[in-house]
């Protein structure tokens, strides 16, 4: 073939492509095409065809339905699974409920375990589940308190010992004499 048969050939390929029903990867796959192959020619041939580019951008294959490059059909991160109260409830009787060959069923298909029954169990029975995270310290608040307490009577020691040694000073400068129990505190 000549290079404008091949051409004219391969741009019939992508069309067809393009075109068909079940998407371009199956419509290779069928004929057999591989797909380094089919896009070397595609883009070779994309510049003069301004219909193939129309539907290449995220907005075109958005609006055709097509799963665009960012995009996945699985998060990445699997989400924790939350139970409510009234959904372990639920679990717990039905598993209660179950026959003795049975009890693995109903854990298959809730998708727990025995693990979850036992801790569910004694969440219920103490009233509701346990926070997450660190305890609080319940002497905390008292702690905290004291602590206050403690920098503003210091704060007042240190206002009574300057008050003292002014006294001191001026009973010096005026040449009163202090009683010997006030000398034995210095």
């Amino acid at each position: 073939m000549e290079s404008k048969e091949r051409q004219a050939y391969w741009v019939g390929v992508i069309n067809e492509a393009r075109s068909y029903r079940d998407g371009i990867s199956a419509y290779l796959r069928e004929y057999k095409i591989s797909k380094p192959l089919y896009y070397s020619w595609f883009r070779k041939l994309r510049h003069r065809h301004d219909s193939w580019s129309e539907d290449l951008t995220h907005a075109g294959r958005k609006k055709a339905g097509g799963v665009t490059k960012g995009e996945t059909e699985v998060s990445s991160k699997p989400a924790r699974r939350k139970f409510t109260r009234a959904e372990k409830e639920r679990i717990l009787k039905a598993y209660e409920a179950a026959a003795d060959g049975q009890k693995g069923a109903v854990l298959r298909r809730e998708g727990i375990y025995q693990s979850h029954l036992q801790k569910w169990r004694k969440e219920l029975a103490a009233g509701g589940a346990k926070k997450r995270g660190p305890r609080p310290n319940p002497a905390a608040s008292e702690i905290k308190q004291l602590k206050a307490e403690l920098e503003r009577t210091k704060k007042q020691l240190h206002r009574a010992n300057q008050l003292i040694d002014i006294q001191k000073k001026v009973s010096a400068l005026l040449g009163i004499a202090l009683d010997s129990e006030d000398q034995a505190e210095d």
